[in-house]
């Protein structure tokens, strides 16, 4: 056989290994098919699309560098480099490459949708925006730019639009198994005096958590009756907040309403903004009978008492949420340094492998700070909710203890990653969302120890006074 004919064998079996996720093999042939042609900018490509997928990143750059130095007109080369300069941390060469793409060809969606990404990664909310806007004039049906956009004006503080375009993540797979009723969904128009509505979570407990302070607010429209269906771990702890009339766990079975609402989408039915986001101090409160056995448990307090809180945990069943998770969550031997007199720190972490590496760092006599460990006990919010109410302050990573601890009207160090989830805004320490909480950011990605270094150096000053030698 000539090349031609070689090539024109082992191209589709290469295609065909790649689909079937045989990389080694796909990546195999793909070399074949260069060796035969070494100047075909599309086989080289092709290579790069494979090598990626193995996560063989340098090698798939030089792929994509090859691509395009025999096609330099190539727009798909280009938007791949630029996939690649983004795994690898070369964020301006990846911008450069997405922008290179889209000069050469204005009508490709990819290079918009993946430059705006890297925009909202570097807070340039402006071009993210455009370009989302962008993606969506050229492609009705692009879902994830849809809702990545509404993540986008959320973050930059637009809330009236950013509530608008959160509805569109109706149309995202991982929210189209949500529970459907026939009652009418509940977007603040119709009259609800004398009416039964349904509030239901939707997404993680942190959200039912921040959002269910709109309950009260509904209440004060003239319902008649306020349901609120949640987790399990969040039912009895649900039961303490005001204007709810019953509380059921979600799956079971539905009482009488007239309308429905998803929790996420009563900021937007009471057009919600910066200036009139609902900040109470405090919107749900500890059980007394479970409050009473943790002053005994407790004993008296003589040192400043804080909650500690490293990781959000990690979900098995969502992939989509591991790269963030782990940007999130910190390390317990990054905490060492808080260790100083004058406080009790007290976990309040959950999950198996988060509690496996405290019993770790204890057991092995771990040079940080001593750390009572009384989670065995905490099997819902509620039991966690009379724990937080003997701390004087809690520190935590972002996940659902935060939203728990501040809606207790609890002081709350939030330490937060450089790329904050939408609802912790930009360039504040504050949260518009919880009058107690504090905001410990990132400066750059992953510099967690300048986030340490200046919690420690506030709560050195918070305990100054304890630690202080009396006089007489």
């Amino acid at each position: 056989m000539t090349n031609l004919q070689d090539i024109e064998v082992l191209n589709p079996l290469a295609m065909a290994a790649l689909q079937e996720g045989k990389v080694p093999e796909a990546i195999a042939l793909f070399q074949q098919v260069i060796e035969l042609d070494s100047n075909s900018s599309r086989a080289h490509a092709n290579l790069g699309v494979a090598l990626r997928q193995g996560a063989r990143y340098r090698e798939a750059l030089q792929a994509y560098d090859n691509a395009i130095r025999l096609d330099p007109n190539s727009e798909i080369a280009h938007s791949n480099r630029g996939v690649i300069c983004n795994d690898l941390g070369m964020l301006d060469d990846a911008k450069k490459s997405y922008s290179k793409a889209i000069a050469l060809n204005p009508q490709y969606v990819e290079p918009y949708f993946n430059r705006a990404n890297l925009a909202v990664l570097e807070q340039d909310l402006l071009l993210a925006v455009s370009d989302f806007d962008r993606v969506i004039e050229l492609d009705q049906g692009h879902y994830q730019a849809r809702w990545n956009r509404a993540l986008a004006l959320l973050l930059a503080g637009n809330l009236e639009q950013g509530w608008q375009a959160f509805e569109s993540r109706w149309d995202m797979p991982a929210f189209c198994s949500e529970e459907k009723f026939v009652q009418p969904f509940w977007r603040g128009q119709e009259p609800l005096f004398g009416k039964t509505i349904l509030l239901h979570s939707e997404q993680g407990l942190g959200d039912a958590l921040q959002f269910c302070r709109y309950a009260s607010m509904a209440k004060m429209m003239g319902a008649k009756k306020i349901i609120v269906a949640v987790e399990k771990p969040l039912k009895e702890l649900m039961r303490t907040l005001e204007g709810v009339d019953q509380v059921i766990s979600r799956g079971d079975a539905l009482p009488h309403f007239d309308y429905h609402t998803p929790m996420m989408s009563l900021p937007l039915a009471f057009n919600t903004s910066l200036t009139t986001i609902p900040a109470r101090a405090a919107y749900l409160s500890a059980d007394p009978v479970k409050q009473a056995y943790w002053e005994n448990k407790l004993g008296p307090r003589t040192k400043l008492r804080v909650g500690l809180v490293w990781s959000g945990g990690f979900r098995p069943n969502q992939p989509e949420l591991w790269e963030v998770s782990q940007r999130r969550n910190i390390s317990l031997e990054s905490l060492a340094d808080l260790k100083m007199q004058g406080v009790d720190f007290i976990s309040l972490q959950k999950g198996d492998i988060a509690e496996a590496e405290l019993k770790k760092c204890l057991r092995e006599q771990w040079h940080g700070p001593k750390i009572a460990d009384y989670v065995h006990e905490l099997n819902d919010f509620s039991d966690t909710a009379a724990l937080i109410s003997h701390l004087d302050l809690v520190i935590s990573v972002d996940t659902s203890s935060a939203h728990l601890a501040a809606a207790l009207g609890k002081p709350v160090w939030l330490l937060n990653r450089y790329d904050t989830c939408w609802r912790w805004l930009l360039e504040r320490d504050d949260s518009p969302w919880y009058p107690t909480m504090k905001i410990y950011r990132q400066p750059t990605m992953g510099d967690w120890s300048t986030v340490i270094a200046q919690v420690k150096a506030d709560l050195l000053m918070v305990t100054e006074p304890l630690r202080a030698p009396s006089t007489n």
